[in-house]
């Protein structure tokens, strides 16, 4: 992962560290989209947050793992239903 821009490599590696933890993500996306406006998959192993950007067909999330990687995807509106 490249360092993020703004922070020194000791800050980039202790943000990547506190992400890392259930707690640290939980707070992050607490005080990024909202307390209650994401959800954790203990399957995966990730966290999803709807993409307010996505305007359909389907429902778009932006997928978070554990570390800092993430992706956006889309669940089609069939298998919604």
């Amino acid at each position: 992962m490249n360092r993020e821009p703004g922070l020194t490599r000791r800050e980039a590696r202790a943000l990547r560290r506190h992400l890392s933890k259930d707690s640290g993500m939980a707070r992050f996306l607490d005080d990024l989209v909202g307390p209650g406006r994401w959800t954790y998959d203990a399957t995966e192993d990730v966290w999803l947050v709807p993409d307010k950007d996505h305007h359909g067909p389907g429902r778009g999330y932006t997928v978070l793992k554990r570390g800092g990687n993430w992706f956006k995807s889309v669940v089609p509106d069939e298998v919604l239903s």
